[in-house]
């Protein structure tokens, strides 16, 4: 398989319901695709990696060109018909719609179907039919992609804990047993040489636990199972922020904001890897991080005040190859929440995410 399929192609050989095609929206290959898409475009395997524009008819490129931006700004690009194109100037007609991959997000995942096989209908019928089966279609799939988004995301973070209890509960004792001995070994000893040696080892073995510390906090944060999210969020800032000689304030109106692990787990990352691209790209002075309750929504901001980007070309920033805003934006997106960044050049960045509150589960209830 050509690289950066991203999923076994037994396993989309077998999607034979509706066209699926896995495109790069970097240099718009189709890196795979199900047999039922090849068959429509009259392409072999073999053709894969196959350009897009190869199946395009050109009076149709610049609406797609606007449609995959659309995948960029929004995660999804809703169904829209226009003609594909195969061996030979045979046109078929489809309807085609896309969803931003979560695992990568320079790759997308096409929808497509033959409307050249719907049956003979009056034509509002057909239109009708087409569309809403289409629609249906379209909602299942993306239902199923959230929730495997959700289980992928919840395992790779169950890991990731069991590794860092691991390093604290295990190595870390064992480096803190180790300091032990080598405090009694050094009551026992006079020769000052030894002694020196025993200084060295002793250093060695501080630095080494510092390591698996950090390390253990960069897996998983225990803060935010023992303490919460807000906790967590002011523990990751002073961390993170304490050697770069930028200023961190943390503010919050203290309601309770109880949400599902998985979104704190989420909401933890996304804050991690904004916080790490203002150290990187900002050369800010400045960082604050609010969070407060509206209803039944929590938003968390994160404004700087460094040099700032135009958030007007973030699209252009994903193509070449800046993931890291558009991966926060769709993994929210699939667990109901989003993101608005407002930035320009020269005056800072403020990025804004909003996520619904878990609710309270009443099926029990008797009232």
């Amino acid at each position: 398989m050509h690289e950066g399929a991203g999923t076994d192609s037994s396993t989309w050989a077998d999607l034979n319901s509706v066209g699926l095609v896995l495109l790069n929206l970097q240099n718009h290959l189709v890196a795979n695709s199900n047999d039922f898409f090849l068959d429509l475009v009259r392409h072999p395997r073999s053709d894969l990696p196959l350009p897009w524009e190869a199946i395009t008819p050109p009076e149709w490129q610049e609406l797609e060109q606007s449609r995959l931006a659309q995948v960029l700004d929004t995660g999804l690009a809703t169904a829209w018909e226009q003609e594909l194109l195969a061996p030979h100037d045979h046109r078929i007609p489809v309807s085609v719609a896309f969803i931003l991959m979560s695992e990568d997000p320079k790759l997308t995942v096409g929808m497509v179907v033959n409307l050249s096989q719907r049956k003979r209908k009056p034509v509002a019928e057909q239109e009708l039919t087409g569309r809403t089966k289409f629609e249906q279609e379209v909602s299942d799939y993306w239902k199923r992609l959230r929730d495997l988004t959700v289980r992928l995301a919840l395992a790779e973070e169950r890991e990731r804990r069991r590794i860092a209890e691991g390093l604290h509960d295990i190595i870390g004792q064992r480096l803190a047993i180790a300091t032990l001995e080598i405090n009694l070994l050094q009551a026992k000893e006079d020769s000052p040489e030894k002694l020196r040696n025993l200084r060295k080892i002793k250093r060695l073995i501080k630095q080494t636990s510092q390591v698996c510390r950090s390390l253990s906090f960069e897996l998983s944060s225990p803060v935010l199972y023992q303490l919460g999210l807000e906790a967590a969020i002011k523990s990751l800032g002073n961390r993170l922020l304490a050697e770069t000689g930028i200023t961190f304030r943390f503010r919050s109106d203290r309601r309770p904001t109880p949400l599902s692990d998985q979104m704190k787990v989420l909401l933890f990352r996304s804050l991690r890897e904004l916080i790490r691209n203002i150290v990187s790209h900002a050369r800010a002075r400045n960082v604050s991080i609010e969070v407060h309750r509206v209803g039944d929504q929590v938003y968390i901001r994160v404004e700087d005040d460094g040099v700032g980007f135009n958030a007007a070309k973030l699209n252009d920033l994903v193509l070449a190859g800046h993931y890291g805003l558009a991966s926060i934006r769709e993994q929210l997106f699939h667990a109901g929440g989003s993101m608005r960044v407002e930035s320009q050049p020269g005056k800072g960045s403020r990025v804004l995410l909003q996520t619904p509150l878990e609710q309270p589960d009443l099926g029990d209830s008797n009232g």
